[in-house]
């Protein structure tokens, strides 16, 4: 992979990124969520970046922003937008949820909602000089996103792919297989629900990593415990030196 980082929902605060660093990690997803949102920790953010030298990318908030629902449409903009802006200036990708479904009746209204919304920022991403990559979604009827067909109706716009090997996992994961993601992200289950366990405690087919190493290895950890615990699993199946 060309690098390997941890998900900032398995640091209790940003400081804990040294040590992960300590630990062998080379990068941070930030998930601009509450305390850790990008407007709160910018500042800190470039401090690490610079003071480490590592690389940074960042998670657009998905709790109360739903690009799929008419209503939220307008909120869900604006909050991309203000996260593009300040994630162009340390990172190369902005990851974004596809949304989620009110009402599954209406699931073809719902994507045809959400596919307009990531069409209204697509070319704003550009003129910043950032990737916009939509995230594939574990399967469920409430959310959008957990299959290829729909994955490729975004990638159809111009985004590019986060492919979460875990989501995949729940639904047909050698489906996902012929996707060229940019960035991929880890972590496991037992192929049902969307658990976050430690790489080696569920389903997944860790070797088919082997098909990613060059792009860049994101592990979404519970914690910083479980996310060693992941490296660790990698190093020992030799999927990282």
């Amino acid at each position: 992979m060309s690098w390997i980082g941890i998900s900032s929902k398995a640091l209790s605060r940003l400081d804990e990124i040294e040590e992960a660093i300590n630990y062998g990690f080379s990068g941070l997803e930030l998930m601009s969520e509450g305390d850790q949102s990008i407007e709160i920790v910018f500042d800190k953010l470039k401090e690490i970046k610079s003071s480490f030298e590592i690389e940074i990318t960042v998670h657009a908030p998905y709790r109360g922003v739903n690009p799929a629902s008419p209503s939220e449409q307008k909120t869900c903009l604006r909050t991309w937008r203000k996260v593009a802006e300040l994630s162009s200036e340390i990172s190369d990708y902005l990851v974004l949820h596809p949304g989620r479904v009110a009402n599954p009746n209406f699931r073809e209204d719902h994507l045809r909602v959400s596919l307009d919304t990531f069409s209204s920022i697509r070319e704003e991403l550009e003129d910043l000089g950032i990737k916009g990559l939509v995230e594939n979604l574990p399967k469920s009827k409430r959310n959008l996103g957990w299959s290829p067909s729909e994955i490729k109706e975004f990638l159809s716009l111009g985004f590019d792919l986060a492919l979460d090997l875990g989501h995949a996992n729940t639904h047909r994961l050698e489906e996902f297989l012929s996707l060229k993601p940019l960035e991929i992200h880890l972590h496991d289950n037992n192929g049902k629900e969307d658990e976050h366990l430690p790489l080696g405690k569920g389903t997944l087919e860790l070797g088919i990593l082997r098909k990613f190493k060059r792009v860049p290895w994101i592990i979404e950890s519970r914690n910083l415990r479980e996310g060693m615990e992941s490296f660790d699993v990698l190093i020992e199946l030799g999927l990282i030196g």
